[in-house]
C-alpha cells in the first residue's frame, strides 16, 4: 500500500512540475521546431511558404498563438495559428478589418496585437485586443497616423510605440493620459540620411532596438543600437555574419522570452539564438562608450 502511494505521490509530482514549465519551453512551442543555436536555419519550412515570401512571425506573449503575413502577388494577408493543447492548427487566413492587412504584432502583455491596414494598401497603424476567445473591434490609431504611411508598430512593456512612418523613418510614441503623443522621429544615429531605416523592433524594457538598414532594394541588413537616455541612442552596429550576409536581411521579430530572432533572408524565414549576442554586444559597446568619456 506505502508503495503504491508513493507511486500516485510521485505522478502527482511529475504532472505538478511539468504544469509549472513555460509553454515556452515546451517541445511544442514555436510550432514544434527544435530550437535553433547561434547559427541561423530555416523555421518551419512545411508551414510557411517561401515562393509567397511569408514574414513577420509574432507570437503572442505566452507562446500560443501565431501571425504572419504571407503575400498573394502584391496582395499581403495576414495568417494565425494557435495550439490547441494538442497540435498546432493549420494557419488560415485572419483579417480584421479592411482588404489590405500585413505584419501583425502581439504586444509584450495581454492578447493585443498591432498591424497595418488599408483599403488599397496598408498605411494606417489598428490594434486589435480580446479578453475571450473572440476578437474585439479594431481600432485604427489615428494619432499616430498622417498623410503618409504608417506600418510595423512594436511596443515596449509600458505601451511606448515604435513604428515606421514612410519608407525612411522611424518613429516613437509615449502612452499618455489615454492617447498616444505626438510622434517623434528618432535621432539621425537611428535614422541615417544616407540609407534607408525600417521594420524597427524595439526590446520591452526598451533598452535596445533591432532594425533594418542598406539600400532598401538587395542589401539591407539588420542592426541593433542601445538606448543611453529618452532621446539619444548609441551608434548602431549590425549583428554578426551569420546573420547578415550577402542577402537580403530584413523584418526582425523577437520571441516573447527575447531568446530568439526570427527575420527574412531573400524569401525564407530563418531564426536564430539572440539574447547571448545582444548582451555580449551590449557590454562591449557600453564599454567602448565609456572609456570614450574618460579619454
Amino acid at each position: 500500500m506505502k508503495k503504491v502511494r508513493l507511486f500516485w505521490l510521485a505522478i502527482a509530482h511529475c504532472v505538478t512540475m511539468a504544469a509549472q514549465i513555460p509553454f515556452l519551453d515546451t517541445e511544442n512551442a514555436y510550432l514544434g521546431q527544435n530550437r535553433p543555436g547561434e547559427t541561423p536555419v530555416i523555421f518551419a519550412p512545411e508551414v510557411l511558404s517561401q515562393s509567397a515570401c511569408d514574414n513577420t512571425i509574432s507570437f503572442s506573449p505566452n507562446g500560443k498563438e501565431l501571425f504572419f503575413t504571407k503575400w498573394k502577388g502584391d496582395n499581403p494577408s495576414l495568417y494565425y495559428s494557435a495550439y490547441n493543447g494538442t497540435v498546432w492548427t493549420t494557419p488560415k487566413e485572419k483579417n480584421f478589418s479592411n482588404s489590405y492587412e500585413m505584419e501583425a504584432i502581439f504586444a509584450p502583455y495581454g492578447k493585443v496585437v498591432w498591424f497595418a491596414s488599408g483599403e488599397t494598401f496598408p498605411d494606417a497603424i489598428w490594434m486589435v485586443e480580446s479578453d475571450t476567445p473572440e476578437w474585439k473591434a479594431p481600432v485604427k490609431i489615428e494619432s499616430v497616423c498622417s498623410p503618409d504611411v504608417e506600418f510595423y508598430a512594436t511596443l515596449t512593456m509600458d505601451t511606448t510605440l515604435y513604428f515606421q512612418r514612410t519608407w525612411n523613418g522611424i518613429y516613437r510614441s509615449e502612452y499618455q493620459n489615454g492617447a498616444f503623443t505626438t510622434p517623434i522621429k528618432l535621432s539621425n544615429a537611428i535614422n541615417s540620411e544616407t540609407e534607408v531605416n525600417r521594420h524597427p523592433w524595439i526590446s520591452k524594457d526598451e533598452t535596445y532596438l533591432l532594425f533594418e538598414r542598406g539600400d532598401g532594394s538587395i542589401n539591407d541588413d539588420i542592426w541593433i543600437s542601445f538606448r543611453t537616455s529618452d532621446t539619444a541612442w548609441m551608434q548602431p552596429v549590425k549583428l554578426s555574419k551569420a546573420i547578415n550576409t550577402d542577402g537580403f536581411e530584413c523584418q526582425p521579430t523577437l520571441s516573447p522570452d527575447e531568446k530568439y530572432l526570427f527575420f527574412r533572408r531573400d524569401c525564407k524565414m530563418y531564426w536564430v539564438r539572440i539574447d547571448n549576442q545582444i548582451a555580449e554586444l551590449r557590454k562591449t559597446l557600453t564599454a567602448n562608450s565609456f572609456r570614450k568619456i574618460t579619454e
